[in-house]
C-alpha cells in the first residue's frame, strides 16, 4: 500500500498548501464523511470568571454562513462569509464587572485578533486578563492558538501552536479535516498570573484516548514556560519516534516520486488506489482538484466505488465546481470493463458540458481511444495512461515535508 498510504496528502506539501487544504474541506464537507468533524454556526458566548465578578461577552463576527466562509475561503475572497451589511469585520469582546448594586458595568470593548471567534475563553477573577484559544473551524491553526489581553484589552501576545510547543512535538497532535486538537480543559493558576494549558500527548486518538500533559504561559508577558518532569520526557520520546516514522515515510514517497510507476501486476483493489493515487499526484495540475475512483475486477473488494457510482458521477460531472472538483481519474484492473461503462455515459453528455473537465482514463491505448471518441462531443480533455507501460517519475518533492504533512494511515 505505498502509494496511498505516502501520496494521499502529498499536495499539502506543495505550493499552495492552504488554499487546497480548503478546497479539499469543502468536497469533504459536501459528503456524508464529514459528519465527524462539522462545526455549527458560531453563537456569541458569555463567560464569567471563576468567582464570577467579571465576565467576557464575544460577539463573532456575523457571516452568511459556514457554506458562505467556506466557499469564500476557496476563492481566496475575505473577510470569508461575512454577511452582507454588516460593519463588524472582527469579533468582539465585551469586558464587564460586576457592582456593588448587582449590575453589569463595561469596562473595555475591544475587536479581538481571531478572524470570526475564538471557541473559548478565560478571564481572570480581577479582570486583569483575558485569554482566548484557538479559532472558529480551525483549530490549532493560526497564530492566535492562545492569545493573552491585560485589564485595558491591549494585546499582551499572541502564539501559535507551533510558537507553544516543541517543533517535533507539533506534527503528532490529533487531527482532523478542519483542525489540530491539541488543548485540553485549561486553567488560570497562582492567583491568576499564569495560564496552565492541558496539551495533547503526542499519537494521541482525541476522542478515544485524550491524554494530556501540563505547560504554562505566564500571563504578564506571554513567556511559555519551560518543561521538564518524566511525563514530558516520554512524551517527547514518542514524538521524536513519530517524527522519525514521519521522516521516513517522506523519504520513501520522494523515492517513489523519482522512479517510474508500474501497474499493479496483481487484481488486488487496494494496490490498484495506491497506484492510482500516485498517477494523480504526477498528473494533476496545480489548479485542478481530482477526484479517483477505482472499478474493482470481478470477485476483488469492491472497495469504495462500484460501477454504479462512477457511471453516476461521470453522468453529473462537469469539471466547473469546488464540490465536485475539475478533474476526474478512473483505473481499474479490468480496464475493458471500465472503458465500457464510461462510454455510454460520456456519450450522453450535452455538447459542450464538460468542456472545464479533465478526464484521466488509465486502460490500453485501444481502450483509450474509444474513450476519447466517446467525451468528444462533451468537450472534456482526456488524458489516457496506457497501464501496459510505466509512467514517468513525477516532480521531484522537497527534501523535507511540509509541516502538515502526514502518512496516510496504515
Amino acid at each position: 500500500m505505498l502509494a496511498t498510504s505516502m501520496t494521499c496528502a502529498v499536495r499539502r506539501a506543495t505550493q499552495g498548501f492552504a488554499h487546497r487544504a480548503m478546497v479539499l474541506l469543502v468536497l469533504l464537507l459536501a459528503s456524508a464523511s464529514a459528519g465527524a468533524d462539522s462545526w455549527a454556526p458560531p453563537q456569541t458566548q458569555v463567560t464569567p470568571s471563576a468567582n464570577g465578578q467579571f465576565r467576557v461577552t464575544v460577539v463573532p463576527r456575523p457571516l452568511d454562513g459556514p457554506l458562505a466562509y467556506f466557499e469564500d475561503k476557496v476563492d481566496g475572497t475575505e473577510p470569508a462569509g461575512q454577511r452582507k451589511g454588516e460593519a463588524q469585520v472582527s469579533p468582539i469582546a465585551l469586558v464587564e464587572k460586576l457592582d456593588a448594586t448587582g449590575a453589569w458595568r463595561r469596562v473595555w470593548q475591544m475587536p479581538l485578533v481571531n478572524d470570526v471567534a475564538p471557541p473559548s475563553v478565560l478571564i481572570a477573577d480581577d479582570g486583569s486578563f483575558l485569554v482566548t484559544f484557538d479559532n472558529w473551524h480551525s483549530v490549532g491553526f493560526g497564530d492566535d492558538v492562545v492569545v493573552v489581553y491585560d485589564r485595558q484589552g491591549t494585546l499582551v501576545r499572541q502564539l501559535s501552536l507551533e510558537q507553544i510547543l516543541p517543533a517535533v512535538y507539533v506534527p503528532h497532535i490529533p487531527r482532523t479535516v478542519s483542525s489540530r486538537w491539541w488543548g485540553g480543559k485549561h486553567a488560570l493558576v497562582e492567583k491568576d498570573q499564569f495560564v496552565e494549558l492541558q496539551v495533547a500527548r503526542p499519537g494521541t486518538d482525541i476522542e478515544s484516548d485524550a491524554r494530556y500533559l501540563s505547560l504554562r504561559i505566564r500571563l504578564a508577558d506571554g513567556e511559555v514556560m519551560p518543561v521538564g518532569g518524566s511525563e514530558w520526557d516520554h512524551a517527547m520520546a514518542e514524538a521524536n519516534r513519530l517524527e522519525s516514522k514521519r521522516l521516513a515515510a517522506w523519504e520513501a514517497l520522494r523515492n517513489l516520486r523519482a522512479s517510474p510507476l508500474s501497474a499493479p501486476m496483481s487484481s488486488d483493489t487496494q494496490a490498484w488506489r495506491d497506484y492510482m493515487f500516485e498517477l494523480r499526484e504526477r498528473i494533476e495540475g496545480e489548479d485542478e482538484q481530482m477526484v479517483g475512483m477505482v472499478l474493482a475486477a470481478p470477485g476483488e473488494n469492491p472497495g469504495y466505488h462500484d460501477a454504479d457510482d462512477i457511471a453516476s458521477w461521470v453522468e453529473e460531472f462537469s469539471g466547473d465546481g469546488a464540490f465536485s472538483g475539475t478533474a476526474l481519474i478512473v483505473a481499474s484492473p479490468s480496464s475493458d470493463k471500465l472503458a465500457a461503462l464510461l462510454l455510454q455515459p460520456l456519450r450522453a453528455k450535452a455538447a459542450g458540458s464538460m468542456k472545464k473537465a479533465h478526464l484521466v482514463f488509465v486502460g490500453t491505448a485501444a481502450e483509450g481511444v474509444q474513450v476519447i471518441q466517446a467525451a468528444r462531443r462533451s468537450g472534456a480533455r482526456v488524458t489516457v495512461v496506457d497501464r501496459t507501460s510505466p509512467y514517468p517519475p513525477g516532480r521531484p518533492l522537497p527534501e523535507s515535508p511540509h509541516p502538515l504533512w502526514m502518512p496516510w494511515p496504515g
